[in-house]
C-alpha cells in the first residue's frame, strides 16, 4: 500500500553548485545558486510534432491524432541525460492526450552525464530551458497554453520543485521569464535535500517553502540515493508554511524503478555512505505513470 503524505522531493544527482547566492530567512530551506554565471545558449526547441513515439528520443516533440489545442507535459531527464525509459512516459501522453517534448539540456552542450560531477550546466540552467521551453511550446498551435506541465526524473525533478518557488522565480537573473508559467509538476524518485558533502557541495534544500503550484513527487521506499528522513522533516515544515505539496512513497521501490535499461546499475554518489542498486519494476512503473498523469488531469486548468 501507498503512504500518502503532503510533501514534495527531487533529487539532484550531478549538482554543481557555487557557494554564493541566495537563501530564504528559515534555514531549513538553503538554496545557494551562481547568481553571476551566465546561462548558456538556449535550446534549438522543435516547432513539428509526430504521432508516432518512435526512434530519436533527445529534443522530440510528439502529439496525439487532431489539431489540438493538447495539454503538454515537458519531460526532463535524470543526471545521465535523455534515456529509453522516457519513451514508455512519451507514450503515455500521447496515449492520454497530450502532447510529449522530451528536452534535452546536455546533449546540445557536449554533456552527456552529471551524476556526482560539477558540469557547465548547473540546475539553474535546466530550470530556463524549461520555462524557455514553455514559452516556445504555448506559441504552438496544437497546444493549450495554460495547460503545460513539467515532469522531472531525478537530475530534472529537482527542477521540477525550485523552478517554481516564488522568491527563486522573482530573482532578477530569472526575470526574463516571470510571464511564463506552469499548471503542475511531478518529481519521479527525487530527493529533496543533499547534505554538505566535503568542498564540492553545499548544503542545499530543493523543496522550498513558497511553492504554490500543484507538485507530486513520488518517491522511492528504498531509495539509496535519497536522504528520506531529512526529506520528511522539510516536506511537513513546508507544508506548515502553505505550500502545495503531495508525497507517495512507492512501496519496495529503489531509484530508478522504471528504467529497464539500468536494471543491476550499482551507484555511489558523493553524498552517499554506501553503494546502491537500481532494480527495474514493471508494476512500479505502470503505478507511477496513472498516479502522475491523475495528479495532473485533477490539477489542470
Amino acid at each position: 500500500m501507498l503512504k500518502r503524505i503532503v510533501a514534495f522531493a527531487i533529487l539532484a544527482a550531478g549538482l554543481a553548485l557555487p557557494q554564493t547566492g541566495a537563501a530564504i530567512a528559515d534555514n531549513q530551506f538553503p538554496f545557494p545558486y551562481n547568481k553571476t554565471k551566465a546561462f548558456p545558449p538556449p535550446l534549438k526547441h522543435p516547432t513539428e510534432a509526430s504521432t508516432k513515439v518512435e526512434g530519436r528520443l533527445s529534443s522530440q516533440l510528439f502529439k496525439p491524432e487532431g489539431g489540438g489545442p493538447f495539454p503538454v507535459v515537458i519531460l526532463h531527464h535524470t543526471c545521465a541525460g535523455v534515456s529509453e525509459h522516457i519513451r514508455q512516459w512519451a507514450k503515455e501522453a500521447v496515449d492520454r492526450g497530450f502532447v510529449a517534448y522530451v528536452i534535452d539540456s546536455f546533449g546540445p552542450r557536449n554533456v552527456y552525464n552529471a551524476c556526482g560531477k560539477a558540469t557547465d550546466v548547473l540546475l539553474s540552467d535546466g530550470m530556463v530551458d524549461v520555462l524557455d521551453g514553455a514559452r516556445h511550446l504555448a506559441k504552438l498551435p496544437f497546444v493549450d497554453p495554460k495547460r503545460i506541465v513539467h515532469i522531472g526524473f531525478s537530475w530534472g525533478g529537482g527542477i521540477s520543485l525550485f523552478g517554481n518557488s516564488t522568491w527563486v522565480r522573482n530573482e532578477p537573473k530569472f526575470a526574463a521569464y516571470k510571464d511564463v508559467s506552469l499548471a503542475a509538476a511531478v518529481a519521479v524518485y527525487p530527493s529533496c535535500y543533499l547534505p554538505k558533502t566535503g568542498n564540492r557541495i553545499p548544503e542545499v534544500s530543493f523543496i522550498q517553502p513558497d511553492v504554490k503550484v500543484p507538485t507530486l513527487s513520488l518517491m522511492a521506499e528504498n531509495d539509496h540515493e535519497v536522504p528520506n528522513p531529512d526529506c520528511v522533516k522539510r516536506f511537513e515544515a513546508a507544508k506548515k508554511q502553505g505550500s502545495a505539496y503531495e508525497w507517495l512513497f512507492m512501496k519496495g521501490a529503489t531509484h530508478g524503478w522504471d528504467a529497464f535499461e539500468k536494471n543491476g546499475l550499482k551507484t555511489k554518489q558523493p553524498w552517499m555512505s554506501s553503494e546502491g542498486t537500481y532494480h527495474y519494476s514493471k508494476e512500479t512503473t505502470e503505478e507511477s505513470i496513472k498516479l502522475a498523469f491523475d495528479f495532473i488531469s485533477k490539477n489542470l486548468p
